[in-house]
């Protein structure tokens, strides 16, 4: 197999994946799907975007915990995510949405 068709292959499983992910927020995280509407609401499409991006593996676009499921790429931003963890573990937490700043706000 040459690399263009590894390429499409390869790119043909990541829409399979991104696919499953956006099916996960939809059916098994009720909050982060509100959230993730009410970003729309607020940025458009973008939203969408740093959806995507994120469950690509895109640091900084989109990062969600809810129920048991995650999707997204963690933020890389380590006194961010260190205090998060530490406050998580002391206080608890339901659900956890982040959203990265959209390029058109950059």
């Amino acid at each position: 197999m040459d690399s263009g068709q590894q390429t499409a292959a390869d790119e043909a499983m990541m829409k399979a994946y991104v696919a499953e992910c956006i099916q996960i927020i939809k059916t098994r995280m009720p909050e982060t799907y509100k959230a993730l509407q009410t970003k729309a609401e607020e940025l458009g499409n973008e939203a969408y975007a740093l959806v995507r991006q994120g469950i690509r593996g895109k640091p900084n676009c989109f990062y969600a915990v809810e129920g048991g499921h995650v999707v997204g790429t963690p933020f890389d931003m380590p006194d961010l995510t260190g205090d998060m963890a530490r406050q998580i573990c002391q206080f608890g937490c339901k659900s956890m949405v982040l959203f990265g700043v959209p390029k058109v706000a950059a």
